[in-house]
């Protein structure tokens, strides 16, 4: 703060003010986006100084404010670049130009087999599973438990009759191929009685 005061001799007059001193900083953090095009409302977060206003804008000159805050949600399937900057006290203090990009979910895993049929009691087959990206195996139609990754997967007697096999992890996977484990149960052949001739 400093004080100043007007006027001379013992007809003065004296004032205080205070006086921010903004230094200059880089923009807000926001990082580089990739996103899936299947998920229908992306939100953008960015972390800025305390008590800074943040604005979005969609062009370098920052003539076209998108929103004002901490997040924005960017129109999904169109690659852009964002500009964001923070603002303290009425000064922007920086700009961080932030690239989005969309992508298509990758394509459902090819699978050895779909079915498999199995005897009670026998060992089942090893299932395996071809995909240019991860490969995750679930034991529920919901996709919340997970029971293997990778190409191959030793399904188990005692496991649910399906099992749900997806490429791609987080929010950008592919949709699931179901795979059917049937338990066969066979009854004992049968022989029609015979006659016995006794001489």
């Amino acid at each position: 703060s400093i004080t100043y005061t007007v006027g001379q001799g013992v007809c003065q007059s004296s004032s205080t003010q205070t006086i921010s001193v903004v230094s200059t900083l880089s923009g807000p953090n926001v990082p580089n986006t990739t996103i899936c095009n299947t998920v229908t409302s992306p939100l953008l977060t960015a972390s800025a100084v305390p008590n800074a206003t943040v604005n979005w804008y969609s062009n370098s000159a920052l003539t076209n404010l998108l929103t004002t805050g901490l997040t924005y949600s960017p129109p999904v399937g169109v690659n852009t670049t964002l500009y964001v900057t923070q603002t303290v006290a009425g000064c922007n203090v920086g700009v961080s130009a932030i690239a989005v990009s969309f992508i298509d979910p990758p394509s459902p895993p090819t699978l050895s087999t779909t079915s498999v049929n199995f005897c009670p009691g026998s060992p089942l087959p090893q299932l395996t599973a071809t995909s240019n990206t991860t490969i995750i195996w679930y034991n529920d139609e919901a996709l919340t438990q997970v029971i293997g990754t990778g190409s191959s997967f030793q399904p188990l007697e005692n496991q649910a009759p399906t099992i749900f096999v997806v490429a791609g992890t987080g929010s950008c996977r592919s949709t699931p191929v179901q795979v059917n484990l049937n338990g066969q149960v066979f009854s004992a052949p049968r022989h029609a009685p015979s006659a016995v001739c006794i001489t």
